[in-house]
C-alpha cells in the first residue's frame, strides 16, 4: 500500500523539513481581534510581522483548519497516495483533531484516511515521529494502517516534551495548559517548566533557567536511563539572544549534546516570544 502523511502547522517552524519525504502539512489559521485570518504558513506569517505583533501585546489567536480544507487537503493526497496518515495537534490544545476524525468518517474515505488519536504529542515532536514513520514506511516496514498506528503508539513512549512558556498570562488567558499555571501567576518573573502529555505536568518553578532545566535534565535522565537520546532545543524567532545562549551554555556545562530549532508558530502565538521548547527522543 502507498502511504502519505499529513500533519498540520503545529508540528514544524518550517515544512522545507518535509521535503522529498512523504509527510505534507495542512495550515492551521492565525485569527487577529477584528477577525481577520492568515495561514500559518511561514513566508505569511513572516510578511505580516505577526510574530512582532504578539511580542507587542496584540491579542492574536489560533485556529483550526476548516473540514472543507481538509478534505480538500485529503482530496489531493488521494491523488498521490492509497492511503493516508493523519497526525493533528494534541487534542488538549485544539479541536483539529475531532474535525478530521468526522471528515474522515465520510464513506467516501473509508479505509483511506486513518486519523492517529493524539493526545499527548506536540512540536516537532510530532514532527519526528512522522519523520521515524516515513522512514519505516520506506523500509516496507509498514504495511497496513494498523501497522502505522501500533508504530506511532511505541515511538511516543521514546519521546519527551518540555517547555518554559514565555508569557503564563498569555498562556492561562487562551486556555493552554491553564491548570498548571494557575498557581503560579501571582508570583513576578517567574518561570515555569512544564512536561507536555496528555495532562501536562508542573515541573518546576524557578526564577532563573539554570534551576529549571536541571530539573529538565532529571528528566531525562529518569525517562532514557543510559540509553541515548537526541535533544532538540527550540526558541522562537523572537526570543532574546540572552535566553537562547543562557540555555545554550548550561546546556554545554552539563555537556549535553543538542540542536537547536525553532518552535512552530502556532505555540509562540499562545505562549510568548520568549518562549523556549525541548524534544527529546532516544535513539
Amino acid at each position: 500500500m502507498k502511504f502519505g502523511i499529513l500533519v498540520d502547522s503545529a508540528a514544524v517552524y518550517d515544512p522545507a523539513e518535509f521535503k522529498n519525504t512523504i509527510i505534507d502539512v495542512i495550515p492551521l489559521h492565525i485569527v487577529f481581534p477584528n477577525n481577520d485570518e492568515y495561514l500559518d504558513i511561514k513566508n505569511i506569517v513572516e510578511q505580516e510581522k505577526i510574530l512582532e505583533k504578539v511580542s507587542m501585546g496584540e491579542n492574536i489567536k489560533t485556529s483550526q483548519a476548516s473540514s472543507g480544507e481538509l478534505e480538500k487537503k485529503y482530496d489531493e493526497l488521494l491523488e498521490q497516495y492509497e492511503h493516508i496518515i493523519h497526525i493533528p495537534i494534541t487534542n488538549n490544545l485544539s479541536s483539529m483533531l475531532q474535525t478530521a476524525t468526522l471528515v474522515s468518517q465520510d464513506e467516501k474515505y473509508k479505509d483511506k484516511i486513518t486519523v492517529y488519536q493524539n493526545n499527548d504529542l506536540a512540536a516537532q515532536g510530532i514532527a519526528l515521529t512522522a519523520l521515524s514513520l516515513a522512514k519505516a514506511i520506506k523500509s516496507n516496514k509498514i504495511k497496513t494502517a494498523q501497522q502505522a498506528i501500533d508504530f506511532i503508539d511505541n515511538f511516543k513512549e521514546k519521546v519527551l516534551i518540555a517547555i518554559i512558556p514565555g508569557d503564563l498570562k498569555k498562556l492561562s488567558n487562551g486556555g493552554r495548559a491553564k491548570g498548571v499555571i494557575t498557581t503560579v501567576l501571582n508570583l513576578l518573573k517567574t518561570k515555569l517548566l512544564i512536561i507536555w502529555a496528555k495532562e501536562p505536568k508542573k515541573e518546576a518553578i524557578g526564577r532563573t533557567y539554570n534551576s529549571l532545566i536541571e530539573k529538565l535534565i532529571k528528566n531525562l535522565s529518569n525517562k532514557f536511563k543510559k540509553n541515548k537520546y537526541k535533544l532538540y532545543f527550540l526558541s522562537t524567532p523572537l526570543t532574546s539572544s540572552k535566553t537562547v545562549e543562557i540555555v545554550k551554555q548550561i546546556l554545554s556545562d552539563e555537556k549535553i549534546n543538542f540542536v537547536h530549532g525553532n518552535v512552530p508558530n502556532i505555540y509562540t502565538i499562545h505562549a510568548g516570544v520568549e518562549t523556549i521548547g525541548f524534544v527529546a527522543i532516544e535513539e
